[in-house]
């Protein structure tokens, strides 16, 4: 999940790493797949902000399912 915009190349991702492992960490556009999965959270949101969002859309299980590209 992208939580922030560093700039044109670079965003800040989240796993959050309680769900799924994955760390927050930089990661350059071209490494980043889109969804239509949207949760409503503030720019540079806390992992357990982020949590709570998919807790709160039942979108927990979506999260912890790895995606293809």
């Amino acid at each position: 999940m992208i939580v922030d915009v560093i700039d044109k190349n670079y965003v800040v991702v989240t796993g959050p790493e309680s769900l799924t492992g994955v760390r927050r960490r930089r990661s350059n556009l071209k490494h980043v797949q889109a969804t239509e999965e949207i949760l409503d959270v503030k720019k540079g949101a806390a992992d357990e902000e982020v949590v709570k969002a998919a807790e709160k859309k039942k979108k927990v299980d979506f999260l912890k399912t790895p995606q293809s590209g």
